[in-house]
C-alpha cells in the first residue's frame, strides 16, 4: 500500500457553512418542531434550518411528502438535533415484509448533521444520503432500516462519528460517494451495484478503497493510506 498524507483544505463543514445564506448564519436559531408539518417546514426551506426534535414524529402517508420519504431537505445546510426523541417513517403496503417508508432523504442538502441521542425508523432505510455534492456528518443517534439499511449512501460525502446503524440487510448500504468510518456502532457497510459506481470509496481505520473522484466537496482526513489498486483524483 502506497501512504499519503491527505489534507484537502479546510473542513468540508467550514467550507459548506459559507456558503449558506447570510440570514441563515446570523440567527443562529433552533427551531423547536414536534409535528411532521413543523419539521417538514423548517427542513423544506432552501435557506436551511437548525431543528430540534420536542416530541416523537410519526410520519403518516397523509403527512409524509410521499409514499417513499417523510420529508426531502431543500437546497441549504441542515441540523437535526432528535434530542432523544424518535422520528419515523414506517408502514406496511401489505402483510408481512411489506414494510415502506424512510423519514429523511437528503435531496439537493449541501450538509445534513443529524446529532442524538434519538432514533431514525424507516420501513425501508433509516436515512438516505443521494446528492453527489452533499455531505452527511452523523454524531450520533440510532438509524434503523426495518427492511432495508439503517442508512443508504448513493452520492457525496458521509462522515460516521458516532450512532448506531442497523437493518435487516446490513447497517450502511454503499451504492455510491464516499464513507468515511470515524467511529460508531456499525452492523455492516455492503457495497451494491444497482447503478455503476461513479464515486464510490470508503475510508476505514485509515485505509481507503475503491476508486472515487473528488469533485466541488471536500474530503478531510490525516495520515490516509490509499490501499493498492485504489484511487482518488480531484476535479478543481
Amino acid at each position: 500500500m502506497s501512504k499519503i498524507k491527505l489534507f484537502a483544505g479546510i473542513l468540508c463543514i467550514a467550507m459548506l457553512l459559507a456558503l449558506m445564506p447570510a440570514t441563515a448564519l446570523a440567527s443562529g436559531t433552533i427551531t423547536d418542531v414536534g409535528t411532521a408539518a413543523e419539521l417538514r417546514a423548517a427542513l423544506e426551506n432552501d435557506a436551511g434550518a437548525h431543528v430540534r426534535l420536542t416530541k416523537d414524529i410519526t410520519f403518516t402517508t397523509a403527512s409524509a411528502a410521499d409514499r417513499d420519504v417523510g420529508v426531502y431537505l431543500g437546497k441549504g445546510c441542515y441540523t437535526i438535533d432528535l434530542n432523544g426523541k424518535t422520528l419515523k417513517y414506517s408502514y406496511r403496503t401489505g402483510g408481512e415484509f411489506s414494510d415502506k417508508g424512510v423519514p429523511v432523504n437528503s435531496a439537493r442538502a449541501k450538509l445534513l448533521v443529524i446529532n442524538g441521542p434519538g432514533t431514525m425508523l424507516g420501513g425501508t432505510h433509516g436515512l438516505e444520503q443521494v446528492d453527489q455534492f452533499g455531505t452527511l456528518v452523523v454524531k450520533g443517534g440510532t438509524f434503523k432500516g426495518v427492511m432495508g439499511y439503517g442508512i443508504r449512501m448513493i452520492g457525496g460525502l458521509a462522515y460516521i462519528n458516532g450512532g448506531t446503524i442497523s437493518g435487516n440487510f446490513g447497517g450502511i448500504e454503499h451504492e455510491d460517494g464516499i464513507v468515511v468510518l470515524n467511529g460508531g456502532d456499525i452492523k455492516s457497510v455492503r457495497q451494491t451495484n444497482l447503478m455503476p459506481p461513479q464515486k464510490r470509496g470508503l475510508v476505514r481505520d485509515g485505509v481507503f478503497t475503491g476508486k472515487t473522484v473528488l469533485e466541488d466537496v471536500v474530503l478531510s482526513a490525516d495520515d490516509l493510506t490509499i490501499a493498492q489498486g485504489s484511487s482518488m483524483r480531484i476535479i478543481r
